[in-house]
């Protein structure tokens, strides 16, 4: 034979059920054999991350025109998206992106995704305004419920999935869930589950308040806030703990928690939610 041809077969699998397959090792594997994408940023300094440059380039490539970094985003969004309870006197900055990253996980099909969905709105053929946003929200909603879903197939089945939404009936007019609010509310959902037609669909995990918990955290439903040494909240999000060596980070339990800003519309909560991710 002429030449050896080698193919190489490379398991592409998700943390979360990696972490499961509990191999000798497991974590110096992990770390030593992947490679972690990180689009984490802040509100603060956004504009200097990597994923608002990727969606600016995204914006900028649509167009066909060259723009300068930072360009595009400005010329086709505008700063006014930003919510007026969050914008600071005086800032001429467009701040814009601040709003699709609270409608997301910080994830590149996250951000294109909501781009997608604004510039299907008439209000925003040409440039995405604050009319089309607002317009866009339960499509960006339904989007994470989706991705949520997909994600939660692991775990239980569909008709078990559809469980979650009635739990959150449960809740839906507590803007900080605390441990004890949880457990209550939890306990109620067991309790009308057990005695409904839908009782069939009740999996042990979902029964089981701390591991439901646990799956809540997981899927990037709700995080978990804890005051820090400065006397602030900090939260903690599993999408922005979750590293190579921390596959599947645990929610911190009698804590007080949060639902994601993007979720509230697909669950049905009309209360006033954690306005997502902070610095």
């Amino acid at each position: 034979m002429k030449g050896k041809k080698r193919i190489k077969f490379v398991l592409l699998t998700r943390p979360d059920i990696f972490d499961k397959l509990n191999l000798q090792n497991q974590s110096a594997r992990a770390s030593d054999n992947s490679v972690v994408l990180n689009w984490d940023t802040t509100y603060k300094h956004h504009r200097q991350s990597d994923l608002f440059k990727l969606a600016d380039r995204f914006l900028g490539r649509q167009s066909g025109c060259d723009f300068k970094e930072g360009a595009a985003w400005d010329h086709y969004v505008s700063k006014d998206v930003l919510h007026a309870s969050v914008r600071e006197a005086g800032d001429e900055v467009n701040r814009s992106f601040i709003e699709f990253l609270r409608v997301s996980w910080f994830r590149p099909r996250d951000i294109i995704r909501s781009l997608h969905i604004c510039q299907s709105q008439d209000s925003c053929e040409e440039y995405v305004t604050r009319e089309g946003f607002e317009r866009s929200f339960k499509w960006f909603s339904d989007y994470l419920y989706g991705e949520v879903k997909d994600f939660s197939r692991f775990y239980f089945s569909d008709d078990t999935f559809d469980l979650i939404e009635r739990f959150f009936s449960e809740i839906q007019r507590l803007d900080i869930i605390t441990y004890e609010n949880y457990m209550d509310a939890h306990t109620r959902f067991i309790d009308k589950i057990k005695s409904g037609p839908s009782n069939s669909s009740l999996d042990p995990k979902v029964e089981d308040p701390d591991e439901f918990l646990q799956i809540l955290y997981s899927s990037n439903i709700i995080c978990w806030r804890a005051e820090n040494e400065f006397g602030s909240v900090d939260d903690y999000w599993a999408f922005r703990e979750r590293s190579a060596t921390q596959l599947d980070p645990k929610v911190g339990l009698y804590q007080k928690y949060a639902v994601h800003y993007g979720l509230r519309r697909a669950l049905r909560l009309t209360s006033k939610i954690v306005t997502g991710v902070k610095d």
